[in-house]
């Protein structure tokens, strides 16, 4: 996954955009069904992946204030160091937009990122899911310690 990942923010295409979010997706869904057949830590480690994988990526596609977290900065300190086009203002209002207008400079704090397929919007998507697989390994790994040391203990 992380080699599809690295390939898609160095493509920046709406192919490879539509593919990562597409397998995010899937594979949290996946995930939260084969709940049903796992036991232990497994199930511990299954439960907190889905859910805590599957709340940042709705946050980030459905909260308003998804902007603000320090992942979409780290996402915009990234792809001024690695050169990918601002975003068009005209691109957030309209994915049709074909005027050139005013820019978000990736050091703005707002970028609105959702029917922007250029390559920033790209970059940000993709980005996105990535932290969104790495939130749900370290959730589930969290979690399945704790239950581990827990089942260890004898606890119930």
């Amino acid at each position: 996954m992380a080699a599809l990942a690295v390939s898609g923010l160095v493509a920046r295409t709406r192919l490879w955009a539509d593919g990562i979010l597409t397998l995010t997706v899937f594979l949290y869904a996946v995930v939260g069904a084969r709940v049903v057949r796992l036991t232990g830590s497994a199930r511990a480690f299954a439960i907190a992946f889905a859910i805590f994988g599957s709340a940042y990526f709705l946050q980030q596609v459905l909260s308003p204030i998804s902007d603000l977290l320090i992942t979409n900065r780290l996402l915009c300190a990234i792809a001024k160091v690695l050169h990918v086009p601002e975003v068009s203002v005209n691109e957030f209002v309209s994915s049709s937009a074909t005027s050139k207008g005013p820019r978000l400079k990736w050091d703005d704090v707002t970028l609105l990122y959702a029917n922007d397929m250029s390559a920033g919007g790209v970059f940000l998507t993709i980005g996105h899911c990535v932290f969104s697989w790495l939130f749900a390994l370290f959730g589930g790994w969290i979690v399945a310690c704790g239950y581990s040391r827990r089942e260890a203990s004898g606890e119930t």
